[in-house]
């Protein structure tokens, strides 16, 4: 038996006629009757065909709507779900490459933008491209600049070196080596007579404290108090930066006790703190005594040994009421990187290098 298609306006009421084709003029037949909902709504020819025209096709489709609107809506909602998952695909992949093609062909160091190429493809660092006249490998005297290469080293990043020992961070290949030279996870030495303990700075804490060292939290830009006595006293700080501070009140005979106070970090570098202390020594006396820049020291030479504050002797307790406050909210490890990030260079607008126009005329 010939099944005969729905009519897709029989269900709204608009179609009387015996179950036929809404998209044809087929003849009707006996017993074709198919039950059930239209595959896909009718559209305005359809109407027009059934002799609905005028405002019977808005009423029509009014009527139709409850019907056809929930498989619309499903089918939208799958198309954006589709798009959505097609744009969240990550373009990210582990893949692993001789790094050593990111350096510069002439001083080894990794390439930066601006990245000058030669004729033959050899990349050279815009440093030493300045100092010389000719490609070293293939004496080309012709660079532009490689936007490609940029692109690559600008976008593969490396973990850190102390990664082992705490470092979570995921710097660019090219800042790689500013990174680690001032990284708060790089190793420390413990000052301790025949203590061998080489550690990152989180670690130390825990390590000053197995040799019995006190220890006082304290806050940045609030005043707390610190006893005079003989040895090393550690000052934890309990903002975000949790930074570690030693001060060492060293006795010096007959005069009394030095005070110095270092912050222990890997490397060398500019502090961002400044430390106060007021005491008295006697009824009426009243001194201030300040270091504007606290040093930073990896402890590889023990103990420091400059001061800025002696304290007398007194026949009764000293207390040092002690302010460390932060200049800059910024941080240590990241000094610099910032910078790079930021740094701007000239580029012509074919990326030809302007200094091989010099070299041209000179070959001529």
């Amino acid at each position: 038996m010939t099944q005969v298609p729905y009519c897709g306006l029989a269900a709204s009421g608009v179609c009387s006629r015996r179950p036929h084709s809404s998209s044809s003029n087929a003849e009707q037949r006996e017993g074709g009757a198919v039950a059930g909902p239209p595959a896909i709504s009718p559209t305005e020819e359809q109407l027009i065909e059934e002799g609905v025209s005028g405002d019977g096709v808005v009423e029509a489709w009014t009527a139709m709507e409850p019907m056809f609107l929930p498989m619309l809506t499903r089918r939208r909602e799958e198309k954006v779900e589709t798009n959505t998952e097609a744009a969240n695909v990550d373009k990210t992949q582990g893949v692993k490459m001789e790094l050593s093609v990111l350096d510069c062909l002439v001083c080894y160091e990794p390439l930066s933008p601006p990245i000058l190429q030669c004729g033959v493809g050899h990349v050279l660092c815009s440093i030493c491209r300045a100092q010389l006249t000719k490609c070293p490998l293939c004496l080309g005297t012709v660079f532009q600049r490689c936007f490609a290469m940029e692109r690559v080293v600008e976008s593969v990043v490396v973990p850190c070196c102390f990664a082992k020992d705490g470092c979570a961070k995921e710097i660019s290949y090219l800042n790689k080596k500013k990174h680690e030279k001032g990284c708060r996870y790089g190793p420390c030495f413990c000052p301790e007579s025949g203590c061998g303990f080489i550690g990152p700075t989180p670690s130390l804490l825990n390590h000053f404290t197995t040799h019995k060292w006190p220890s006082t939290p304290f806050k940045y830009n609030k005043q707390f108090d610190l006893v005079v006595q003989p040895g090393p006293h550690m000052l934890h700080a309990q903002n975000e930066d949790g930074r570690l501070f030693i001060v060492n009140m060293e006795p010096v005979e007959p005069v009394g006790h030095t005070i110095s106070i270092v912050c222990p970090h890997p490397n060398v570098c500019q502090s961002y703190y400044r430390c106060s202390v007021v005491f008295s020594w006697f009824t009426g006396h009243h001194q201030i005594s300040t270091l504007e820049y606290v040093r930073c020291s990896s402890l590889s030479d023990g103990l420091p040994k400059d001061f800025f504050c002696i304290v007398p002797n007194a026949s009764g307790e000293v207390v040092l009421r002690t302010t460390i406050e932060t200049l800059e909210l910024i941080d240590v490890d990241d000094e610099g990187e910032e910078d790079d990030e930021d740094e701007s260079y000239d580029e012509d607008e074919d990326g030809t290098d302007q200094s091989q126009q010099t070299d041209d005329s000179d070959d001529e």
